[in-house]
Parts: structure tokens; C-alpha cells; sequence
């Protein structure tokens, strides 16, 4: 994150304030029509914003793609029905209801799947009332913040977003800005992904290794454990586009270092090593021989980084995160102090007895909304048993931390946001930071078991969420101010989207989890006996288990090992037996372990956000003491490195942990916009950049791609579907000699993985031809 931008010495007299409906006008504002479509748009970006934060646990504002559907939206309905045309303060409702989904996505992906690597279930209660209080708290918190940020502050904080979507509503209400772009995007993307991996017409994620093995000695040449390879998905590479060049390059940067230095450092120095090197252990399917997957010499690329790789991208995320906290400091210091003061201010002038009609721009929401509504969210907290809180002297302490951190990081949030941009908001930096505090505090409470662990994230995950939603409707108040609308019912708008977003978003992310698990008999010793705890769920066994030769319908308990309770069995979810033997290991999306399942499958996709690893590390690393401390602080002293070098350590952190997989297609998309741009020339404004025509079809990218990948995500529910669409199995399969089954992986073929990089190569070659090219009128597209 960058302050250059931060006023030094004394500011410029904020300048006079001209909205664009004058504060006596009372147009259409908060009608049903407007809040209804905010809030349908709002869960479809939500749903797709969750999908993308849980492949690269990254998202991208949602304010101005909003704001030019619901305009051309309106304006298509009204020539269709002959009604009269949305005004500006009901599209602006619009995009205020419907920008919640994005910032509550990425709050509930970085921190929910933490669970499961903490030994807890995402019960269904747990995870949707994490995600409505953290999204209600952050609302709340930003009320009394307003005048301080957006009013006093006028004309030093920018707030970047929320001034080119204001600047996108005014050209809306004077005819142009149309989301025909948008559109296009949203369907090429649409059938790309779905051929890729619905139909699975030709590889996903080619990948090639740059090194041989013999088959007779097993010896490597060339650059042992490096591998090329590419999620090539529309999606990624609109990220790639919006984010642009430079953090592309930062996080291709860290992927460099990762897996074509540290990797192959790792598969040189380990070649020769006939014992494992810790955090990876024997395999105890295998025999202990030199051929043991345990040892470095047996690992490919993916192995490398799932135990080795992935620990000091960790380390590098957490020093990123806090850095990029501390560099702001100054920044926070001056919120917390400005906001403070100015509400001093007000509090004063209310008290000075003088009723003025306060003009229809300056409503906000009464304070006792605010103060009744934080000692509601407490209670809730409280009384809700599967936040593990309660009345109980933990829970309480819980609780007013969560207030605590709460105001202070959405205070935090929404100067920044105002500063820097949303896309340059530290939520990540934040939430390390809350959960740094609340585990030390539980530390020298002395309470440091697993129901510790359970609260400290809790408290991390309303805070991360409160934190993300409170700089999102600090720029949606920002476009509000500058349009004329009336904040009170901005702020009743992003309420009512923040809450049915979070509800949809929390049932999202339980079915995204559900259809990416599958079951294993292998890789866990079987003969050890596990107790089971007094009410542990019970289930089924699901994929490959669930139907076929191999469906089992016996119920079982589900027990969750934790590092260091069991001397023979790894950490891991455990479907046990009435005799406690356990039967079944859960290979779960976020700490995925084998890339084929039983029945010679390839496993569902996993989630490679780097987050809720990252947040899981702290917690056990600090309440628990079970960290891989030496690769953990290799990755900070890198970040430490990279700061002293003078460059932002976070993003080259990110690509440090992420899978090369997915930081390829954004890259490219970064090159692909530093090219374009230079082509068609610098944009004059944020608004002129923010509705370029490839900004726009990359927004279409992104939201088609996720949409469709996650509609095929859920096709797991549905299998007779799901082997319906595949065309690539019905056309191409072939007949494995060992199992006679026909099988396709288009992963694995080599014509497959050629088509594949054409078809990305024309959607890269469509995305830079629309995003180079000069239009004669900027403003009406």
C-alpha cells in the first residue's frame, strides 16, 4: 500500500461543495424497484466475488460496474414499458444496496474456511451470523463517521471509487455510459468457462515440468521441481486487467521467487536425503524405502509448495500485511484522532440548543440506531452458541473486543479507503493485526485451548468482515455526497444489501466447501482409536463414497484431530467408526492434499486464497505452539527484504503463496492493459479509467467467469448432470489399461493443453484489441 498521496503540512481550505441534485430537491430516491435491483445485484456479485476470493483471496470493486448496469438496465426498461426513467438518486441506491456483496465476500472467504484447519465444523448458524454482524457492525460503526469523513473531508481524501461512480451516474443522467461491454464480457466469459471446465473440451490448467526423470534411475536434469503452468480462465485474466500492471508484476515476481528459485532449491538440496524434511512425514501407505512420496527427492512441484512453499509465503503474507499496517500508522493515528474530534464537534453543537432544519444531504441515521444496534450485535454475539462467545467471562471479553477492534478498524478502513483506494485497503493487514492482539491477550489471560482458538477467530472474522464492509459504504456515502442523495437512506440501502448479500454469501460458501470435498480411505493409518466427542455430528460419506461401486450409506462421526493430539495420525477431519477406528480422512477444499480421488478421479479444485492458512497459522502458532517457525520466519525476513529494497512486500507475498497457477492469467491480464494503455493513452480521469471499454469487458470476465464456475461448482450435487455436459469424456475418453475404465483428463493430454492456450490466447488478444482502442466520444460508451 502506498501513502504518497497523504496531505503534508497544512491543508487547502476544503473547497465549496455543488451536488448534483441540490439538497431542497426531493427526487425518486429509495424505491422498491431500486432497492430490489441493488439487492438481486448485490448477491450475484457476492457469489462470484466469494468464488474469486477463495481461488486467489483477492476481489475487485464492484461500485462502478453496478452503477453502469442498473443504468442501462433502467434505461432499457423504460423505453420497453414506456415508464418514466430511473433518476440519478435511484441508480445511485442501486450500486449503494448492491456494492455490499463484493466487500462481504472477501471478509467471509479469507476467514470462514480457517475452521476447518482449526479442527471446528462451518456450521450453517455459525458461518451466516459471523457473516450478517460482521457486515451490520461495519454499517453501524461508519454512521457516526460520515460527516467526519466524507463531509470535513471534502477535497482531501478522494475516496478514488466512490468519485468515479458518482462521476459515472452524472454521465448516466445525461445520456451516455452504457454496459454494452460488460455484457460482451459477461457472455464470452460465460462460454468460455463453460466449455473449459463444464464440458472440459480442453485443459484448465495445463502445466508442463522443466525438468526430466529417468525411468530407470529416477535421476532429475534441469531445473529440478520447477513446473510452467496456467489456470486459463477468463476471470483471472480480468483481474489481471483491473489491478494492472504493476501489482501483476509484483505478484508474478513472488511467484518467480517461490517456484522457479526456492523450489528447485529445495528439490536440489533434498535429492540426496533419505529421511523427511519436516512439516512433510513418511507416507504410511508406502514402506519407509527410498521411494517413500515423504521424501524430497519423490516430490513433484505441487508437493514442494504444499509443504515447504506454502509456509514461507505465509510468513512473507503476515510481515506484508503488518508492514503495510505500520507504514500506515500516521494515517491511522490521524483517523482515530480526527474522527474523535469531530465528533466531539458535533456532539457539542447538538447540545448547544440551536434547531436548524437540517438539510435532506445531511440525514444520517439516528445515533441511537447506532448505539442500540452495537448492544444488540453484543447480545447476539452472546446468546448465538455456535460463535462459542457466551456470558461466560471469555465470551464478554470477546465481545467488547469485537466492538473495540471494530470501531477502531473501520475507522482505520475508511480513511484509508478514502486515501488509497479500495483496492489498496490492508483488510489482510488489519485482521493479522486483530488477531495478533486478541490471541496475546489470551495468552496472558492463560486461555489458550482450542475454544481459545475458536473465539480469537471469531472475533478476527466480524472484525475482517466490519473492517472490509465499512470502506465499502465509506465510498458509497462519498458518491452519495457528491450526487445529492440523502445518507440516511444510503445507509438504510447498503443495510438491507449487506444483509440478504451475507445470508446468500454464507449458504455460498457452504455449498462451495460441500461440493469441493471428497472422502479417502488413503494416506492415515487405520488401526489407532479415536474418542469421539459427546454430540459429534454424524454423516455420510460423500464423493467418490456416495454413489457407484463404491457408495457406502453407513453413518459415521465426524472427530477433528488436532496438531499434536495423536502421535500416528496427522491433523485432519476423520469419519470414524462406532469403534472410534477411523474410516474415511476429509480432504477439504482449502488444505487440499491428494489431486485424484479413490475411484481415479480428478479431485474437485481447491481453494488456494492464502489467507485463511495464514490466519489459522497465527492462532495455533501463538495458542497452541505448533508453527513451522523456520520456514514461517524465512518468508518475513523475504518480505523484510523486499521493504528494504524499497519494494511492496504484500503483493509479491501473495504471489509467493498463491499457486503459479493462478498468478499466470493475471499477470498476463497486467501486461495485457500496460500495452493497451500505452497504445491508447493515459485515461485524464479515475471515472474515463474506470469505464474504459476494457475495464469494462474485463468486469464482464470476471463476473461471467465466476458465475459460471460457480454454477458448475454446484453441478457436484447433480452428477448425472455434470457427466451429461461432459463432452470431452463423451467425445475423447480412452480406456485405462490398469482399471478398463474409460478416463479424460484433459490436463494431462497434449493437444488438450495446446487448445487450451489458443482459446486464452484469443480471449487475451479480444481483451487487448477492445482495451487499445480510441473511441471519438470518452464519455458515452
Amino acid at each position: 500500500m502506498s501513502s504518497e498521496n497523504a496531505p503534508n503540512g497544512a491543508a487547502p481550505e476544503t473547497p465549496p461543495h455543488q451536488p448534483f441534485i441540490p439538497p431542497h430537491e426531493s427526487p425518486k430516491e429509495f424505491t422498491l424497484p431500486a432497492v430490489l435491483a441493488g439487492a438481486v445485484l448485490g448477491i450475484i456479485f457476492g457469489a462470484s466475488s466469494l468464488y474469486l476470493v477463495l481461488k486467489v483471496g483477492l476481489t475487485v470493486s464492484a461500485s462502478v460496474p453496478i452503477a453502469v448496469l442498473s443504468i442501462t438496465l433502467f434505461r432499457a426498461f423504460s423505453r420497453a414499458f414506456k415508464v418514466r426513467k430511473a433518476t440519478i438518486l435511484e441508480n445511485n441506491i442501486v450500486q449503494t444496496t448492491g456494492s455490499a456483496g463484493e466487500s462481504i465476500a472477501f471478509g467471509v472467504g479469507v476467514t470462514m474456511p480457517a475452521l476447518l484447519l482449526l479442527g471446528f465444523e462451518m456450521e450453517p448458524v455459525r458461518v451466516m451470523t459471523v457473516s450478517v454482524l460482521g457486515a451490520i457492525l461495519g454499517i453501524l460503526m461508519m454512521i457516526p463517521l460520515r460527516r467526519a469523513f466524507i463531509v470535513k473531508q471534502h477535497g482531501k481524501l478522494p475516496y478514488p471509487e466512490g468519485t468515479a461512480c458518482a462521476e459515472v451516474l452524472v454521465a448516466g443522467e445525461k445520456g451516455g455510459a452504457t454496459a454494452k461491454m460488460v455484457f460482451i464480457g459477461f457472455g464470452i466469459a460465460l462460454v468460455h468457462k463453460f466449455l473449459t471446465a463444464g464440458s472440459k473440451l480442453w485443459a484448465s490448467d495445463p502445466s508442463t515440468k522443466l525438468y526430466t526423470t529417468d525411468p530407470a534411475t529416477g535421476a532429475k536434469s534441469g531445473l529440478k521441481g520447477g513446473q510452467l503452468s496456467g489456470e486459463l480462465s477468463p476471470e483471472l485474466l480480468g483481474v489481471g486487467f483491473l489491478i494492472g500492471p504493476r501489482i501483476a508484476c509484483l505478484m508474478m515476481a513472488g511467484a518467480v521467487m517461490s517456484y522457479f528459485v526456492l523450489g528447485p532449491f529445495i528439490a536440489s538440496f533434498g535429492e540426496k536425503l533419505n529421511e523427511p524434511v519436516a512439516p512433510a512425514q513418511w507416507n504410511p501407505d508406502k514402506p519407509k524405502d527410498e521411494k517413500n512420496p515423504g521424501l524430497v527427492r519423490n516430490m513433484g512441484p505441487g508437493e514442494i509448495q504444499v509443504n515447504y512453499l506454502r509456509y514461507i509465503g505465509a510468513g512473507a503474507v503476515a510481515a506484508g500485511g503488518i508492514i503495510s499496517m505500520c507504514r500506515a500508522l500516521p494515517l491511522i493515528i490521524g483517523s482515530i484522532s480526527a474522527g474523535l474530534r469531530d465528533l466531539r464537534a458535533t456532539r457539542a453543537a447538538a447540545n448547544a440548543g440551536t434547531t436548524v432544519a437540517i438539510p435532506r444531504t445531511e440525514r444520517d441515521m439516528p445515533m441511537t440506531v447506532v448505539l442500540y444496534g452495537s448492544l444488540g450485535l453484543v447480545l447476539v454475539m452472546a446468546l448465538v452458541p455456535q460463535l462459542g462467545l457466551g456470558l461466560s467471562f471469555q465470551g464478554l471479553v470477546g465481545a467488547v473486543m469485537i466492538l473495540l477492534f471494530g470501531f477502531l478498524f473501520v475507522t482505520v478502513s475508511s480513511r484509508l479507503t478514502g486515501e488509497v483506494g479500495s483496492s489498496s485497503n490492508p483488510i489482510s493487514g488489519m485482521t493479522i493485526a486483530t488477531l495478533l492482539l486478541v490471541c496475546l491477550i489470551f495468552l496472558i489471560l492463560g486461555r489458550t485451548g482450542p475454544a481459545a482458538m475458536f473465539t480469537a477467530l471469531t472475533i478476527a472474522s466480524v472484525v475482517c468482515i466490519a473492517s472490509s464492509n465499512g470502506g465499502t459504504t465509506s465510498q458509497d456515502l462519498k458518491t452519495g455526497y457528491l450526487v445529492g442523495a440523502t445518507p440516511a437512506k444510503q445507509q438504510w440501502g447498503i443495510l438491507i444489501g449487506a444483509v440478504t448479500s451475507a445470508l446468500v454469501i454464507g449458504v455460498t460458501m457452504l455449498l462451495l466447501n460441500k461440493a469441493a470435498v471428497h472422502y479417502t480411505k488413503q494416506g492415515f493409518v487405520n488401526d489407532v482409536v479415536l474418542t469421539v466427542p459427546e454430540g459429534a455430528p454424524t454423516e455420510q460419506p460423500g464423493r467418490p463414497y456416495d454413489t457407484g461401486e463404491l457408495a457406502d450409506t453407513k453413518e459415521y462421526h465426524v472427530v477433528h484431530v488436532r496438531a499434536g493430539e495423536h502421535e500416528r495420525l496427522k491433523p485432519g477431519r476423520y469419519l470414524v467408526d462406532e469403534a472410534g477406528k477411523p474410516v474415511y480422512r476429509t480432504d477439504v477444499p482449502i488444505s487440499r492434499e491428494a489431486k485424484k480421488m479413490d475411484n481415479g478421479e480428478d479431485a474437485p479444485k481447491e481453494f488456494t486464497a492464502p489467507q485463511p492458512g495464514l490466519f489459522a497459522n497465527i492462532i495455533k502458532g501463538i495458542l497452541g505452539g505448533t508453527l513451522e517457525w523456520t520456514l514461517v520466519i524465512a518468508g518475513v525476513l523475504i518480505a523484510v527484504t523486499l521493504e528494504l529494497c524499497g519494494v511492496s512486500a504484500l503483493p509479491v507475498a501473495v504471489g509467493m503463496y498463491l499457486s503459479l497457477s493462478s498468478t499466470m492469467p493475471i499477470f498476463i491480464g497486467g501486461m495485457i492493459r500496460l500495452v493497451a494503455e500505452k497504445i491508447r493513452g493515459k485515461p485524464k480521469s479515475e471515472a474515463e479509467s474506470e469505464t474504459s471499454p476494457g475495464v469494462l469487458l474485463a468486469s464482464g470476465f470476471i463476473a461471467g467467469g465466476t458465475l459460471c464456475g460457480l454454477i458448475i461448482a454446484f453441478f457436484a450435487f447433480v452428477p448425472e448432470l455434470q457427466q451429461a455436459i461432459n463432452l470431452g469424456f463423451h467425445f475423447f475418453a480412452e480406456t485405462n489399461a490398469e482399471t478398463g475404465k474409460d478416463e479424460w483428463a484433459p490436463d494431462e493430454v497434449g493437444w488438450a493443453k495446446v487448445l487450451s492456450v489458443v482459446m486464452f490466447g484469443l480471449l487475451g488478444a479480444f481483451l487487448f484489441w477492445v482495451g487499445s482502442r480510441k473511441e471519438k466520444n470518452e464519455t458515452a460508451r
